[in-house]
């Protein structure tokens, strides 16, 4: 409990700056207050004094009830107590409370008996009467009409008035009592009413920046300077007390704790320009915002205006002014679109929608929003007028073509003229006065007679407006009742010459301009020469205009502040005045006084007074005087002595006056008696209603005792919801425990409320840290991001939208840091929970990707094959080349089967369909034809590219082949040739062997005859000769046969089942002799059995075996070893020798024929054998090969397919 501090230590309102805001509630006022106080700040400089309808017979809970929702201390006042800031003041059961001397409250007994409970009335009409211009009233829920007096007295003095919105009151009938009496500045709903409160306050009118020294001042009007010279803007038009508010706001983000600090940041930071912009301009609208008021607006306005157009067939003409980013225009165009199909009727259209931000307009132009900005969109209309696009939808054309956007600034730019509807909503209530002023009298010379304008529930036109009158206060909708007849030349004087755009044109002459400014010399001459003062007037003596040198006749309060021209005059001239201005409107004529004599400063003045009403200005609602004051020389010799009866003594006329003002007064008086009588019976009528109700209370009453038990079944309830909240939260306590993820939770202040233990590893606290701000820990995030981190905060908190980054802490860790706003219960933004995911991992693969992806790139661009990726319906993804005919962006986005002739689009269709069936890859040739004719050969490779286990796209890799092609077919052709020229060359061999077979038959047998008769003729030389003759001829003979069974190998043959096994027995059995003598050994391994030529096959190991045998190293038996192994499709045969072995560079060579490298003399021989054995294995469809070593023996490997 928060004790109230004692006289001594408090500080009274009027002292500190304390302003009192006075809220009266009634039934349903409990819900509204705790709304209320949830969004009042602590460090604001205000006391609220708390107004309701107690019972004397109860005790109020009520302190209690607002401690668990505000930090405010609460007093109930139950004797008289000094106002101090940050206090709450709660009137006590069966009492009224009043204010006394600006800073007390003064409790007395409400009457034992009173016709009504009226203690809203009571302390409202004080609060009006003591504050005057400073008094600040509030109407929430409740019955009845109590506070309707109130508010009115607030009004009379020119205080605020602020009204919360009947549709969420629980009960509306002291609301709607409120507003049916006045006017209020506002109608919101009540969590909106503290920020506006605040906003009232800090407006120039009621209470300026509060700046430490005039030098900070003087920083600040720099900043505002240099801010409106960068963004065209001039911010010396808006509440300074807003303003000042929102730098402050961007200094606590940028961490500079003076103006001047700010200011240096501000130049050096170009960013900062822009957020600071960003922060005088926040936006904030919503489609069809207020539902209420756009219910209003057409109920009350646009079906009628629209019907009436039709009819004439006439422009429907609307300006949209501060249109934002476009929800609320094209909720509007959306309404009219409506309308038009209720009447079945077509219309022309034309919406222009304006704002002084660039950016907001090209937004807005787009018509594109998110799902989440489109919330209050109904669903019909969100079917009817907008396209779904991904995760947004966009405005379609039908209501867009109704709205032209634009850049404008409606302060300095030139308005639009003749229109039907002008709509401003929230934008006047940033405007200081004379702004706002001039901002109505532009929106009321640009509608035509008979327009309306439509402005927010937070705006008011007050009495800046002579023509227009309020259609429904509710909705605050206003009508333009009749054409102005002055006040154009001032309105227009305000607008600087617009440069930006022809579209707006001037709606005054040169003439008028001219006329204007001649106006205003005339008067600074006047006043300067003749010391004449002007005074422009309306009925209650407030100043609305004045020229000349004042301070002669007036001076300001010693409090407060005041606009009201009696209270500053001095008495004499006040006394003058107020009788001149009276006499003047009785009579509506002008009234002039003559040597009216005053005293300043102990000096007599002389001066008359005239007073004309001004008809040009006045309207069924107020009046309005002009008054000059012209000096008078003070004839010689007048005592300087001045008493008040000198009045009466030397000026009959005043004497006269004021018995006309006591004669009107007294009428006056008697009227109000009669309308008193009138009132007294109406109070007894509502004396008997009272018993009445009285008697219903008493039924209301057991109503209650009911309702008590039922409270204690709803306590139970709650109790075990505690139970059920406690086991929640143990749960979660377990969860943050054993999450890895650093996660801390902040509230609207920034002070930790919750953390998991792996947010050490980015900030140092623990958990005795809990409620301090989070700025007091050092942290590991590193410089720029810990700078950021605090405005990503505020931003989060502001616009209740997630954020997320990427960050690198000091100990290079990469993290996702996700600030999202905390939604306690209500719906409310109440902080922030910040988390810290580690993504080193994750970062240094996307690294490692991003290097391969980089290799591949420069790979498949530096590659001549063209890579072609498709999706599963045939539509190019990627192309990194395509033929020269073709242009590659067009290629990339088509259907692939579209580039192809009919029966290639079928079978690469075929293929493609067959790799996402199967997964497999797929290769196929295809020829292809460009447009002009050129022919292309490819060799392609498709292949599935897969995601999550399935079949995304299709990878197409062509080799350009056209020139292997074209050297396949030449290769063919020779081939060809080169088949027909063997087949000639084995004929030739075939008939040449044959033919030479009898010619060397005949020169052996020949030698055979000499060599048998002339043995014994010959000598040793003849001997010799003919026996070298007899050993050519040998050789040539089986030259010729080996020639002849060579060409023979080459005709067709018919294979069958072939034992190699046996096959080998054979021929080592054939070979027996030369085995046994060369004591060879033969090692055969398992043998398989075949499909091949039988006599080929053993002509083939025989040849092999013989050279083996043949080839022996001196004085080493050879050991032969015959080996067979299956292969996939083949059998692979082996004969290895430990002979003399092959040099390597005669490995080719040896398989040609009638190759032979050693002499005859050393190795006997032909030199076909080897060749034979080629032409023997590449008839069976295999290849011959070797391995060996000189000195190291040969293995000679050959195939045969199965």
């Amino acid at each position: 409990m928060t004790e109230h501090p004692s006289s001594e230590q408090s500080t009274t309102a009027n002292d500190s700056g304390v302003a009192i805001v006075a809220i009266g509630a009634s039934a349903g006022g409990v819900s509204a207050l705790k709304t209320f106080f949830e969004n009042v700040s602590p460090e604001w400089p205000f006391c609220y004094v708390v107004i309701q309808h107690l019972s004397s017979e109860h005790k109020s809970q009520m302190k209690e009830i607002l401690q668990k929702c505000t930090t405010l201390p609460i007093v109930q006042v139950n004797e008289e107590s000094t106002l101090q800031k940050g206090y709450i003041y709660l009137i006590p059961p069966g009492k009224l409370l009043n204010l006394s001397d600006r800073e007390k409250l003064e409790v007395s007994l409400r009457p034992d008996k009173p016709d009504i409970n009226k203690a809203i009335n009571f302390f409202f009409v004080t609060l009006g009467k003591v504050l005057k211009e400073r008094a600040v009233g509030v109407i929430l829920s409740g019955t009845g009409s109590d506070g309707l007096e109130g508010v009115k007295a607030i009004k009379d003095n020119g205080g605020f008035v602020i009204v919360q919105h009947p549709e969420q009151a629980e009960f509306d009938g002291m609301p709607l009592s409120a507003i049916s009496a006045i006017e209020p500045d506002d109608i919101l709903p009540v969590e909106k009413i503290p920020d506006r409160i605040l906003d009232h306050y800090e407006s120039d009118t009621v209470h300026s920046a509060r700046f430490n020294s005039i030098g900070e001042k003087a920083i600040f009007d720099q900043i505002l300077k240099y801010i409106s010279e960068l963004e065209g803007v001039d911010f010396s038009k808006y509440k300074e007390g807003t303003l000042y508010r929102r730098i402050k706001r961007r200094m606590n983000i940028a961490e500079t704790p003076t103006f001047e600090a700010y200011f240096s940041y501000l130049k050096e930071t170009p960013a900062e320009s822009d957020d600071l912009f960003d922060e005088f301009f926040i936006g904030v609208t919503e489609f069809f915002r207020d539902p209420g008021s756009w219910d209003g607006l057409r109920r009350l306005a646009l079906s009628d205006m629209i019907k009436t157009k039709v009819k004439e067939k006439d422009l429907l003409k609307i300006w949209c002014v501060g249109c934002c980013t476009g929800e609320e225009v094209y909720s509007l165009a959306i309404l009219i679109r409506e309308e038009l199909q209720h009447l079945d009727a077509d219309l022309d259209v034309k919406i222009f929608a304006t704002d002084i931000r660039k950016d907001y307009i090209s937004k807005a132009s787009q018509g594109i929003y998110l799902n989440e900005e489109l919330q209050q969109v109904p669903s019909k209309y969100l079917n009817q007028y907008f396209t779904q696009k991904k995760d947004a939808y966009k405005v379609r054309r039908q209501i867009r073509d109704m709205i032209i956007f634009s850049k404008h600034n409606v302060i300095r730019d030139t308005p639009f003229h003749k229109l039907d509807l002008v709509t401003c909503r929230n934008m006047l209530i940033y405007l200081k006065g004379d702004t706002q002023r001039q901002v109505i009298r532009t929106f009321e010379f640009s509608l035509r007679r008979n327009g309306v304008l439509f402005i927010g529930n937070s705006e008011n036109i007050g009495k800046y407006a002579d023509s227009l009158e309020s259609v429904d206060k509710k909705a605050r909708l206003f009508r333009k009742v009749r054409e102005t007849v002055g006040g154009r030349t001032e309105l227009f004087s305000n607008f600087g010459t617009y440069k930006d755009s022809k579209s707006f044109q001037p709606f005054i002459s040169e003439k008028n301009v001219v006329e204007s400014k001649m106006f205003k010399w005339t008067s600074e001459v006047i006043a300067e020469e003749l010391g004449v003062v002007g005074m422009y007037i309306d009925e209650n003596f407030n100043i609305l205009h004045a020229f000349g040198n004042f301070s002669n006749y007036a001076s300001l309060p010693s409090q407060g502040f005041t606009t009201n021209l009696l209270k500053l005059l001095q008495e004499e001239l006040m006394l003058a005045v107020q009788i001149s201005v009276r006499k003047a409107a009785r009579n509506d004529e002008q009234i002039s006084y003559k040597n009216i004599k005053y005293e300043i400063e102990g000096e007599v003045k002389l001066i008359d007074l005239i007073v004309k009403p001004v008809a040009e200005h006045r309207t069924k609602f107020d009046k309005s005087y002009f008054l000059i004051f012209k000096p008078v020389e003070v004839p010689t010799g007048m005592v300087n002595v001045f008493k008040h009866e000198d009045l009466s003594a030397e000026n009959s006329q005043s004497v006269i006056a004021l018995e006309e003002e006591l004669k009107y007064t007294r009428e006056h008086l008697q009227a109000t008696i009669q309308e008193l009588e009138f009132s007294n019976e109406e109070l007894q009528a509502t004396n008997e209603e009272l018993i009445s109700a009285n008697e219903e209370l008493q039924s209301t009453n057991e109503e209650l005792q009911s309702l008590n038990e039922e409270l204690h079944t709803v306590n139970a309830e709650h109790r075990e919801k505690i139970e059920e909240l406690a086991a929640i939260n143990a749960d979660m306590d377990n969860l943050m425990e054993s999450t890895k993820i650093g996660t801390i939770f902040l509230d609207r202040k920034l002070c930790i409320r919750k953390f998991t233990p792996a947010i050490t590893a980015q900030f140092n606290i623990r958990y005795g840290d809990l409620g301090r701000p989070i700025s007091h820990f050092t942290n590991n995030l590193g410089d720029r991001s810990s700078q950021l981190l605090q405005a990503d905060i505020h931003e989060v908190i502001i616009k209740g939208k997630t954020k997320q980054s990427e960050i690198l802490t000091n100990d290079n860790e990469w993290y996702i840091q996700r600030i999202t706003p905390f939604i306690n219960s209500k719906s409310v933004t109440d902080g922030v929970v910040i988390s810290f995911i580690n993504i080193t991992e994750l970062k240094n693969a996307e690294l490692e990707l991003r290097h391969s992806d980089e290799k591949f790139r420069s790979i498949v661009e530096g590659t001549k094959a063209y890579i072609t990726i498709i999706d599963l319906k045939g539509l190019v993804l990627y192309s990194n080349n395509v033929l020269e005919t073709y242009s590659l962006d067009t290629f990339i986005g088509s259907l692939l089967y579209d580039w192809m002739d009919p029966e290639l689009a079928t079978r690469t269709r075929q293929i493609v369909a067959e790799v996402i069936t199967t997964g497999l890859t797929s290769i196929y040739e295809n020829k292809h034809l460009d447009p002009e004719g050129n022919a292309y050969y490819f060799y392609n490779v498709a292949s599935p590219i897969f995601a999550k286990e399935r079949v995304h796209s299709i990878a197409i890799i062509s080799n350009d082949v056209t020139e292997i092609k074209e050297l396949q077919n030449e290769l063919m052709r020779q081939n060809e040739e080169l088949a027909r020229r063997n087949q000639e060359l084995e004929q030739f061999a075939f008939i040449s062997s044959h033919d030479l077979q009898e010619p060397l038959k005949t020169v052996t047998n020949f030698t055979q005859l000499v060599a048998k008769k002339y043995q014994n003729q010959l000598d040793e030389m003849g001997k010799k000769s003919l026996s070298f003759m007899q050993q050519a001829t040998e050789r040539m003979s089986t030259l010729i046969r080996g020639l002849r069974e060579y060409s023979q190998l080459q005709q067709a043959r018919h294979n069958t089942a072939v034992d190699c096994k046996q096959i080998l027995d054979e021929v080592v059995s054939n070979l027996g002799s030369t085995i046994d003598k060369k004591e060879a050994i033969i090692e055969i391994g398992p043998m398989p059995e075949l499909q091949g030529h039988a006599p080929d096959l053993y002509l083939l190991f025989s040849s092999l075996l013989s050279n083996a045998l043949k080839f022996q190293q001196a004085h080493i038996p050879p050991h032969i070893v015959v080996h067979a192994v299956e292969e996939k499709d083949h059998w692979q045969f082996s004969v290895q020798d430990n002979g003399i072995g092959i040099h390597s560079e005669y490995h080719e060579q040896i398989f040609g024929i009638f190759q032979r490298l050693h002499k005859q003399e050393n190795y006997e021989g032909t030199g076909i054998g080897l060749a034979y054995c080629k032409k023997i294995v590449e008839l069976h469809g295999g290849r011959i090969w070797l391995k060996s070593q000189p000195n190291q023996g040969s293995t000679f490997y050959f195939t045969v397919p199965h």
